[in-house]
């Protein structure tokens, strides 16, 4: 919507565009953009471009414009563990038999160490480090603890996570991250003095520039299955295996960017991450031989983005659809 506004304010005083503009819809990004490459190659003449403009991105706070460069990909698999072919009474057997949420527990307790990195031999084979000016652009970047944990809705008590080692936006744009997404067991209301005879839980890692997505889903596949607790059985189901992306963000067309959000905002625009995944970046760009990615961001901190109360900023989304106007009128290739 903010590029269509955009477009029709334009339009209406300037009677034509300096540019020719294709709008492509796309549907399957939640789901990975599984079909997405064959689209692309097959209609490739009829949507052949100079640059991509992505709007689904966040600003890195409320009024501070932002041209994201970097995205995480996406490895994640289903463990299911099973120790016993039905539940028994947890008086006359517990002890010896081990439960499988237990076991399950023992199993998903591995996959991080206590300095927070991911415990998967070789997994972190190929990162490619963070140094020179995106480095002192990290370190520039405002930042503020009390913050950042209000904003994600921490409880009182939490501290940050993660290696300590590197700071909370590299740790969230450019190191891998471990999580948990959900488990299937007995519910709690629902259950009685009984061993648990399965459990499952799907896993969730986010991987960055530089790492195989299909060798860093195989490492996680593998490493779940091996030394199950007691001889528990174990099975894995593979999941997603998403790549990541990175730019260079040099050039006319993020010069051409960065100026129209500074006449947008009135401030100028810094350079960030994004530690989600965006499936058809990569594809995208490397269809028409890695033209320029001008992904401007428009959420914000509080947007709650995938939850409860989803919302858009107003003023930023004002500033978004001048910033695009402005744009449109600059010379970005």
């Amino acid at each position: 919507l903010m590029h269509l506004f955009a477009l029709e304010a334009y339009l209406k005083t300037s009677g034509k565009l300096p540019v020719n503009v294709r709008f492509l819809i796309e549907g399957e990004e939640e789901t990975g953009s599984e079909h997405l490459g064959e689209f692309v190659r097959r209609y490739k003449d009829r949507l052949k471009a100079d640059v991509m403009v992505l709007t689904d991105t966040a600003n890195l706070d409320l009024g501070l414009p932002s041209l994201t460069y970097r995205l995480r990909g996406l490895v994640d698999a289903i463990v299911e563990v099973r120790t016993l072919d039905h539940p028994v009474h947890s008086g006359m057997w517990g002890g010896p038999t081990l439960d499988a949420l237990s076991a399950l527990n023992k199993i998903l307790a591995r996959l991080t160490t206590a300095d927070g990195k991911i415990a998967i031999p070789d997994f972190y084979e190929g990162i490619q480090p963070v140094v020179g000016l995106e480095k002192e652009r990290l370190r520039a970047l405002p930042f503020e603890e009390k913050k950042f944990l209000k904003e994600v809705g921490a409880v009182e008590s939490l501290q940050l996570a993660g290696e300590r080692d590197f700071s909370v936006y590299e740790r969230i744009w450019c190191r891998p991250a471990c999580a948990i997404l959900g488990i299937d067991a007995p519910q709690v209301a629902k259950t009685s003095n009984q061993i648990v005879e399965w459990a499952r839980a799907k896993v969730s890692i986010r991987i960055v520039s530089g790492m195989d997505p299909e060798k860093s889903r195989q490492r996680l596949c593998d490493f779940l299955k091996q030394d199950p607790p007691c001889g528990a059985q174990v099975t894995v189901k593979p999941g997603t295996a998403g790549r990541p992306w990175k730019v260079d963000p040099v050039g006319p067309a993020y010069e051409a960017a960065a100026r129209a959000l500074k006449k947008g905002f009135g401030r100028d625009a810094v350079f960030i991450g994004c530690g989600g995944s965006i499936p058809f970046v990569e594809p995208l760009t490397h269809e028409f031989g890695g033209i320029p990615a001008l992904l401007i961001g428009l959420e914000d901190p509080f947007c709650n983005a995938h939850g409860e109360n989803e919302s858009l900023y107003l003023p930023d989304w004002q500033k978004g659809m001048e910033s695009a106007v402005w744009l449109f009128s600059e010379r970005i290739v």
